[in-house]
C-alpha cells in the first residue's frame, strides 16, 4: 500500500510539469499571502467594465497577518472606499493587491520580501481580497502558485 501511495504521488509530481508562465517569468512561484480556502474565485468579466470578480477572496480571520506574494515595492498603501488596501510591484508588469487590511504597516516606496507581512486583516472582515495584474490585465492571482498547490475551496 506504501508504495502504491508513494508511486503514484511521484507520477502526480511529474505530470504536474513546470511551473505557470507567470511564476517563470517572476523567477519564483508566489507566496500564498494567507493560508485559508479559496472562498470566492476569479471571475474575469466579459468587458473590460463589466461584471465579474478581478481577484479571489481567501478566507482568513480578523487580525491575520497578510504576507506579500513575492519580493517587490509597495506602490500603493491606503485606503479605498473605506477599506485599507496595498498594492506591490513586483517587476515585469506584474502587480498584486491585497485588500481590507487594517493595519497597514507598509507605506508607498517600501521594498518587500516574499512573505514579508504587510498588514493585518481588518477587524470586520472575514476574507482577504486579492488580486493581480499582468501588464495592466487583470489575471487570476491563484496562477502564480505552484502548479501543484492544493486550492481548497470553502
Amino acid at each position: 500500500m506504501a508504495r502504491r501511495f508513494l508511486a503514484v504521488s511521484m507520477l502526480l509530481l511529474l505530470l504536474a510539469g513546470p511551473p505557470p508562465a507567470e511564476a517563470t517569468r517572476h523567477g519564483s512561484a508566489a507566496l500564498r499571502p494567507v493560508p485559508g480556502a479559496v472562498l470566492r474565485p476569479f471571475d474575469p468579466p466579459d468587458t473590460p467594465y463589466g461584471a465579474g470578480h478581478r481577484g479571489v477572496d481567501l478566507q482568513a480571520a480578523p487580525g491575520d497577518a497578510v504576507r506579500s506574494a513575492l519580493d517587490g515595492v509597495v506602490a500603493f498603501s491606503g485606503l479605498v472606499a473605506g477599506a485599507g488596501w496595498v498594492t506591490v510591484r513586483h517587476g515585469g508588469g506584474l502587480e498584486t493587491t491585497y485588500g481590507l487590511l487594517d493595519p497597514r504597516v507598509v507605506g508607498a516606496g517600501h521594498r518587500v520580501a516574499r512573505g514579508g507581512v504587510l498588514g493585518r486583516l481588518a477587524p470586520a472582515a472575514a476574507h482577504l481580497d486579492w488580486g493581480a495584474k499582468l501588464d495592466g490585465a487583470y489575471i487570476d492571482p491563484l496562477s502564480l502558485l505552484q502548479p501543484w498547490e492544493v486550492h481548497l475551496t470553502a
